[in-house]
């Protein structure tokens, strides 16, 4: 038993060397004399759009949506942090190439010849996004080893952010024109057929508005219908006198039966006698006036729809033209990245008490396993 407790301390004091004191003391070394200074650029920004600002009614503004301000700043960070910024990076500014150089320690530099997915990795390391809600200002920080590389990485940042930008605002305007360009097309073809279609009714109803027509013989019918009126009063006025095979008798009958053949006449152009049979000479242009009224009011109303229609699209290429001349999101950078003066990264307090209290952790978990291993084998 003796020999085991004896065995237990020193494994005890050879595990805290082995996992405190040793690794402790390398880190501090490292920390100290080889780690290279990491210099931060900061720019603060918003992303802005999605939809046009409104106006209410008595003129003030209508504020975008929290969540419309939420996804358009999500769509910049997810871009930030991809691989296809990293491809940006290297493009224009090569930044394979800055953070390779031999004047960065060995552990802190990145390898060369990597993946551009252990690079991608890299980059996220070495970049900050932070989002404040509700007013969607975005903090973004570039670590690099020296201040101008800083400045350099993160303004190309800001600009690869701001092309993906523009190519999505010019997504948006030319699919918002093509559609404004397909309906209106659509629309104007749609108007040809109606007004055709109106024409083709107008010929073979023989009138250009049956309403006005319609009006026209009503008109007709009361001068026929006041003459016959003053006829059978002169009619009645005479038959009181003379007899009634008299001869201006007879003639007054004879205007009054032609002026009644005449109504008659009048009355069948407007309406169709539930008598009458639908066959024979009633057809298409030679019905009465309220089969021509609907066939033309409906070809009427089927052109004044299509030019509503046409209308409304000519207003949407409009809108679409306006759109296009102005962004419909965009990135507004108040707080530019400056070099450093100073360098923020390693924190050697901070880092050597996060590493110490990790390696205690460790050391003591190991001598309680120890601890546990001896109970048992006892």
């Amino acid at each position: 038993a003796r020999r085991g407790a004896h065995l237990l301390r020193l494994l005890t004091i050879w595990s805290f060397v082995g996992i405190v004191a040793l690794p402790g003391l390398a880190f501090t070394a490292y920390l100290v004399a080889i780690a290279s200074p990491q210099y931060v650029a900061e720019a603060r920004f918003t992303v802005r759009g999605g939809l046009p600002v409104g106006m209410d009614g008595i003129g003030g503004g209508i504020n975008v949506p929290t969540a419309l301000i939420v996804q358009d700043t999500q769509v910049i960070l997810q871009f930030m942090k991809s691989r296809a910024m990293v491809e940006s990076l290297n493009r224009e500014v090569g930044y394979e190439r800055l953070y390779q150089s031999g004047s960065i320690d060995w552990l802190s530099r990145l390898r060369s010849n990597q993946a551009i997915e252990k690079v991608e990795k890299y980059w996220q390391q070495h970049m900050g996004l932070a989002v404040q809600l509700p007013s969607g200002i975005c903090t973004f920080t570039v670590r690099a080893f020296s201040p101008d590389d800083a400045v350099t990485v993160a303004n190309a940042a800001l600009t690869a952010a701001e092309q993906i930008v523009n190519d999505m605002n010019a997504k948006m305007r030319d699919d918002t024109m093509a559609l404004a360009q397909t309906e209106n097309k659509r629309a104007q073809g749609n108007l040809a057929t109606a007004r055709a279609n109106l024409e083709r009714a107008r010929n073979t109803e023989g009138m250009l508005n049956a309403s006005e027509q319609s009006s026209a013989v009503n008109k007709l019918i009361d001068d026929v219908q006041s003459q016959l009126v003053k006829m059978q009063q002169d009619y009645d006025s005479q038959r009181r006198y003379v007899r009634a095979d008299a001869p201006q008798l007879r003639n007054l009958q004879t205007k009054m039966d032609a002026a009644q053949k005449q109504i008659d006449a009048l009355k069948g152009q407007l309406t169709r006698s539930p008598n009458d049979k639908a066959s024979g000479d009633v057809g298409e242009g030679k019905g009465p006036i309220s089969g021509s009224m609907s066939r033309l009011d409906y070809a009427q109303l089927e052109d004044t729809i299509a030019e509503k229609i046409y209308g409304t699209s000519l207003a949407a290429v409009e809108q679409a033209h306006l759109a296009s001349e102005t962004k419909n999101m965009y990135i507004n950078t108040f707080v530019e990245p400056v070099a450093a003066q100073q360098a923020e990264y390693p924190k050697l307090a901070i880092d050597i008490i996060f590493f110490l209290a990790s390696a205690l952790a460790i050391w003591g978990t190991t001598v309680l396993c120890l601890i546990l291993a001896r109970g048992v084998l006892a």
